[in-house]
C-alpha cells in the first residue's frame, strides 16, 4: 500500500502532458502511453466523387450521370496527362427532393410574381406540384500519383465548372478531419505506409520506457520488463479519419487533406514491471 501511495505522489507531480499518459496499473506495474510521429510528403491522391444525374425517369438520370463519368475521364486526361483506373463503388436512384430553402424561395418568387399581376396568391402547399425529377448518383473512386497542389486545385475547378462534382457551396478544403465516402472529397496518403510502422512503434516504446523509468526511479523502484501492450488498433494514423475502406476494398493507411504534408502518428500504451 505504501508503494502505491508513493508512486501516486510522484505521478501527481508530473507535468500535465506526462500525467495524461501515465497511470498505475497495480502494485507491481505501471502503464504509460508512448507516442511517435513523423511529417512526410504524401505521394498518392485518393479521390471520392459523387456524380449526380437528373431526369424525368431513372433511365434518363442514369444516362446523364454516365455522361458525366465519361466527361470526368476527359478532364483527368487533360489535367493529369493520364486517366487513372476508375471504379464505381455504389450507385443510388431516388426521386430528387428540394431542400427547404429551395421550396421557400420558389414559393416566395411565385407569390411575388402573382401579386404583381394581380392574381390570387394561394396558401403555401396549395400550388400544383411539378412532376418529380429523378436522381442517379454514381459514387466514384480512383487514385493517382505525380500530383501537385496546383493540379489538385485545377482538377477541382474543372469539376465544378462542368458540374460534375463539388460546387461553390461545397468548397475544397485542405484542413478537413473526416472524409465521407458519400460526398466528393480528395485526400492524400502514402503508397507504402507500412515501412514507417516499425520505426514509429520502436520510438513510441522507447519514449514510454524512458518516462516509466523516470517514475520508477523517483519512487525508489527499478523498471522491469515489458509485460503488456494495449491500445485501439495497431496501425498508423493520419489527420483525416475515413471509415469507408470496405467500400473500395483496400486499406488507404494514414491520410491527410493537405497534398503537401502528411502527419503520420502511432500510439500505444505500454505496461512495465516495477520491482
Amino acid at each position: 500500500m505504501r508503494n502505491i501511495l508513493l508512486i501516486l505522489g510522484v505521478v501527481l507531480m508530473l507535468s500535465p502532458a506526462q500525467l495524461s499518459s501515465a497511470k498505475i496499473s497495480n502494485e507491481n506495474g505501471i502503464s504509460i502511453e508512448g507516442k511517435s510521429r513523423i511529417l512526410t510528403k504524401p505521394d498518392i491522391a485518393h479521390c471520392f466523387l459523387k456524380i449526380d444525374g437528373f431526369g424525368k425517369t431513372f433511365e434518363e438520370s442514369d444516362s446523364k450521370s454516365q455522361e458525366k463519368v465519361k466527361e470526368l475521364k476527359t478532364i483527368l486526361k487533360a489535367v493529369l496527362g493520364a486517366t487513372p483506373e476508375i471504379s464505381i463503388f455504389k450507385t443510388t436512384n431516388h426521386p430528387r427532393s428540394k431542400s427547404y430553402e429551395d421550396m421557400y424561395q420558389d414559393s416566395l418568387i411565385m407569390g411575388v410574381a402573382k401579386a404583381m399581376k394581380g392574381e390570387e396568391v394561394k396558401e403555401s402547399g396549395k400550388e400544383e406540384e411539378k412532376p418529380m425529377e429523378m436522381e442517379t448518383s454514381n459514387h466514384i473512386f480512383f487514385s493517382f500519383e505525380n500530383f501537385t497542389k496546383e493540379k489538385i486545385l485545377e482538377l477541382r475547378s474543372k469539376l465544378v465548372e462542368k458540374e460534375i462534382a463539388f460546387d461553390e457551396q461545397n468548397p475544397f478544403s485542405f484542413s478537413m478531419e473526416y472524409l465521407d465516402p458519400n460526398q466528393s472529397g480528395i485526400v492524400f496518403g502514402l503508397k507504402n505506409y507500412e515501412v514507417h510502422l516499425e520505426s514509429l512503434a520502436r520510438k513510441a516504446f522507447e519514449r514510454a520506457q524512458k518516462n516509466a523509468a523516470t517514475i520508477a526511479k523517483a519512487t525508489g523502484k527499478k523498471l522491469g520488463k515489458l509485460i503488456g501492450i494495449t491500445g485501439c488498433g495497431g496501425g498508423l494514423e493520419g489527420t483525416v479519419n475515413f471509415a469507408g475502406e470496405e467500400l473500395v476494398g483496400k486499406e488507404l493507411g494514414p491520410l491527410s487533406a493537405d497534398p503537401e504534408m502528411l502527419s503520420v502518428k502511432f500510439s500505444k500504451t505500454f505496461e512495465f514491471q516495477i520491482k
